[in-house]
């Protein structure tokens, strides 16, 4: 992730850039998402500008996901602020990530509700190239933005050679919400990134990742890996995202749940 939610911290799609600190300010919110003494719901905002849009299978499995990971209500309200709005020619910044959440972001969160806070853009990362795609990324405790366009790029490669009209439909729904559940699981402190490992299952090598290529928090899920991570689990008969998250995330996640102090 880079910039605050890059490589290390953000990690939705991961290269080199100028970072801060990984960890400041890293998973500030979590366990005012996991824990029930906290918050008794949660609330996903998703401000989409421009031309991009998202599915309705996105948001089905992103708001299932999310119900287990915290074990609370969830609920996701949308709107499209800025139908005229243009990306950034050179890519977008932390800043300008930044800048966008000011204008649009309409709450925070409250003693009784947490709140995830979604941008949904056109355009890419302002270091992306055509092998290296950011999808996604985490630039705050609680905001995550979603790159469209290169997720749709990443599909497309990825389909390419796809003979099956079932799987070639399912890869760009199911990599799009996958995307959300890779950055939402930075959010809530995986890996090491805010909330407590029961096990270590890090991979010291590439940030705040697991170890297990079969999580969806393992690094080469990022950029237009992750689509070729859905194919496979699509050629193996895995048509949802269910037990994408390693059982090594789900006890670090239940065991802060647990906690009370």
């Amino acid at each position: 992730m880079r910039p605050f939610s890059l490589v290390l911290l953000l990690c939705g799609a991961c290269s080199t850039v100028e970072a801060p600190d990984p960890m400041v300010g890293a998973a500030a919110d979590a366990p005012h998402f996991l824990r029930p003494d906290r918050s008794d719901s949660v609330m996903i905002e998703v401000d989409l500008l421009g031309a991009a849009t998202a599915q309705a299978f996105t948001e089905e499995a992103v708001l299932a996901q999310m119900r287990q990971l915290v074990d609370k209500p969830v609920r996701l309200i949308g709107d499209r602020p800025d139908r005229a709005f243009v990306s950034p020619p050179g890519g977008y910044r932390l800043a300008d990530l930044q800048a966008l959440e000011a204008l649009h972001r309409g709450s925070e969160k409250s003693d009784t509700q947490s709140h995830l806070y979604v941008l949904y853009l056109s355009g890419r990362w302002f270091s992306d190239s055509d092998d290296d795609r950011t999808l996604g990324l985490t630039f705050g405790p609680s905001s995550i933005a979603i790159f469209v366009d290169q997720i749709e790029n990443a599909c497309r490669s990825s389909a390419g050679s796809v003979t099956d009209d079932s799987v070639r439909a399912l890869i760009c729904p199911l990599t799009e919400a996958a995307t959300w559940i890779h950055e939402i699981g930075h959010v809530l402190g995986l890996v090491d990134n805010g909330t407590a490992m029961v096990n270590d299952h890090r991979d010291p090598d590439h940030g705040r990742h697991d170890s297990n290529e079969q999580c969806i928090m393992h690094w080469s899920h990022e950029s237009g890996k992750l689509a070729a991570f859905i194919r496979k689990r699509l050629d193996a008969g895995r048509w949802d995202l269910r037990g994408v998250f390693d059982e090594a995330c789900r006890a670090d996640l239940a065991a802060a749940r647990a906690r009370s102090d």
